[in-house]
């Protein structure tokens, strides 16, 4: 006996592919025409069981075949890519930041992530940040971080 791999359940707000939408039109159909006793009801329960989809998914995919063949079986379109917070911001941000951390190195002081983020948002010609988004900021700009202790976090020069 074949051997197939087990159905896994498509994830509740998940976009079904269109590949699994195909899967669905062919199963319905091919469950129709071979069992047509069968109310409409139980033939989508056990598409929706083979397939790993909810009833209501199939009822809305078989709609769109129906409506509009095979064209109303297409993937969504992936969403515009958001501008992430370091592209957002200014080249001055940046190179203030930079000298921020160079600062600390010219004092012979140990840069850590709490210190500059810190003096960071002490200055008021610059936006505050929050720890995360501050973290990320300093490793686009090229610096490494090197752990020291059990929570201390200190900024490296460039890579």
């Amino acid at each position: 006996m074949e051997s197939f791999s087990p159905v896994t359940k498509n994830k509740r707000g998940q976009v079904v592919d269109s590949q699994k939408k195909l899967c669905v039109v062919n199963l319905y159909t091919s469950l129709v025409s071979k069992k047509q006793d069968l109310p409409i009801d139980s033939v989508a329960q056990m598409v929706s069981e083979m397939v790993g989809v909810g009833k209501s998914t199939v009822y809305r995919i078989i709609s769109a075949y129906k409506k509009d063949n095979l064209s109303g079986l297409k993937s969504a379109e992936n969403k515009k890519k958001r501008a992430t917070s370091f592209e957002k911001l200014e080249e001055f941000t940046k190179c203030a930041i930079r000298r921020k951390v160079c600062e600390y190195v010219s004092n012979n002081e140990q840069p850590t992530v709490d210190k500059v983020l810190r003096a960071v948002n002490e200055d008021s010609g610059l936006p505050t940040f929050k720890r995360t988004t501050f973290f990320k900021i300093v490793r686009e700009l090229g610096f490494t971080f090197k752990t020291m202790g059990k929570k201390r976090v200190s900024v490296c020069q460039h890579a």
